[in-house]
């Protein structure tokens, strides 16, 4: 598990928690794909492509983008 503080404007969780930093989960696949999770509930978990990066600062802003972009409900998509 790799855990980075970040500060890159990131969305809210469906908890309605902005995590002040997200963690990286090893998926067991080298680093093809990895889960993120929140900081905030670790409830919610997305699976995002890590592109074989075995640097955890290559891996970040893949991560980011992932969280940011996922769906989330209506009352949280304008945050």
């Amino acid at each position: 598990m790799s855990k980075e503080v970040v500060d890159a404007g990131l969305k809210r969780c469906p908890c309605g928690e902005v995590p002040a930093s997200l963690e990286m989960i090893d998926t067991g696949q080298g680093f093809k794909w990895m889960n993120v999770v929140g900081t905030c509930c670790g409830q919610w978990s997305l699976e995002f492509r890590a592109d074989y990066h075995p640097d955890p600062d290559n891996r970040m802003p893949l991560a980011i983008e992932c969280w940011n972009s996922a769906d989330r409900c209506c009352e949280l998509n304008d945050t």
